[in-house]
């Protein structure tokens, strides 16, 4: 594997700095919360029970059928909201190679040992795995996904044996298992008027929808355009209060609302690097030794070590957001059992 050189690599550089994560954002009540993003466009959000109401969207753009729904807290902008639809991709598991020109090669090699049948670069149906990869603005260069095409469920076992080989091999600086990347779609709604706008060729019973509305005690009046009908409360309410509506209307009258969701603002989310594990600087699923030694030969500014920006990451081991000597005293002490 080609050296990488150190020398813009200086003694006490921030982690942050150096690893180049991504924002992260704090929303752990929430399933499926990947703990860093490209932005902070998850945060301060909250799930939303659309009751199957925002289906349509995994089913333009080929996505699957597990999905949250996301929108800002106490909202109380009607007029011009958006929300976020995020689709988990519970078959499909992301690294990044090195930057070594046969790493390629070996890692497909590694995979044929899980999946014999891989399709490499070319979907094919007949195949029980497919890598290929990935464009995206946000990931390092030599990212690839590998979408299981095998069974509905994949397997943690494999995932986990195929990231240790793959890092045992030294091919690999960030590994993301089945279920930790997903894709999310902004959704605006279609007209700027407050309220629920449906077209005008939905087949329901407006009647009937109005005696709903009354039954519920919701003071919401129907008014009928040239084009579409809207559905209006009285008084100013927050976003979740009319998106409840929205998708209450859609359990009972399988009503659709006007909302767009144009594919060019779609993007990646992230969860958890695999190989962020504090100790293992050399990123072979193992600390020893070694680990303290690159550490060392890194802080000594070495021109001609190999490391990553997940290995500087995991060097931080005293968290104050730099990697010193005091990182490698700790690690020292650790493998000596003494803390």
């Amino acid at each position: 594997m080609k050296k990488k050189s150190a020398q813009m690599l200086s003694f006490g550089i921030t982690v942050a700095a150096m690893a180049n994560l991504a924002v992260s954002v704090q929303a752990a009540d929430l399933p499926y919360c990947w703990g860093t993003t490209d932005s902070d466009v998850f945060s301060n959000m909250q799930q939303l029970d659309d009751k199957g109401m925002m289906a349509w969207v995994g089913k333009s753009y080929g996505a699957q059928d597990h999905y949250k729904v996301l929108a800002k807290e106490n909202s109380s902008d009607t007029a011009c909201s958006s929300f976020y639809v995020a689709y988990i991709n519970e078959n499909q598991l992301r690294f990044t190679l090195r930057p070594d020109l046969n790493a390629y090669n070996q890692a497909v090699e590694i995979i044929k040992q899980y999946y014999p049948n891989l399709a490499c670069g070319k979907y094919s149906s007949e195949s029980d795995a497919y890598l290929y990869r990935i464009v995206d603005p946000f990931a390092p260069e030599d990212t690839y996904e590998l979408q299981n095409l095998q069974t509905e469920v994949s397997s943690a076992e494999i995932a986990d044996a195929l990231m240790r080989d793959l890092a045992k091999a030294g091919l690999i600086s960030e590994f993301y298992s089945w279920g930790q990347t997903a894709r999310y779609y902004e959704v605006q709604k279609l007209r700027s008027e407050s309220g629920l706008t449906y077209h005008s060729d939905t087949d329901v019973s407006w009647t009937a929808v109005e005696d709903y509305l009354r039954a519920k005690g919701l003071d919401w009046t129907v008014v009928k355009h040239d084009y579409y009908y809207q559905i209006t409360p009285k008084e100013a309410c927050a976003f979740e209060t009319e998106f409840a509506l929205a998708a209450d209307l859609y359990e009972a009258y399988d009503l659709q609302p006007e909302y767009l969701c144009p594919e060019s603002i779609t993007n990646s989310v992230l969860g958890t690097n695999s190989l962020a594990v504090d100790g293992d600087i050399n990123l072979d699923c193992s600390i020893d030794i070694a680990d303290t030694v690159l550490l060392a030969r890194f802080i000594a500014e070495d021109q001609e070590i190999e490391i990553t920006g997940t290995g500087i990451g995991n060097g931080d081991l005293d968290k104050d957001g730099s990697v010193t000597m005091s990182d490698v005293s700790v690690l020292l002490r650790q493998l000596a059992n003494l803390d």
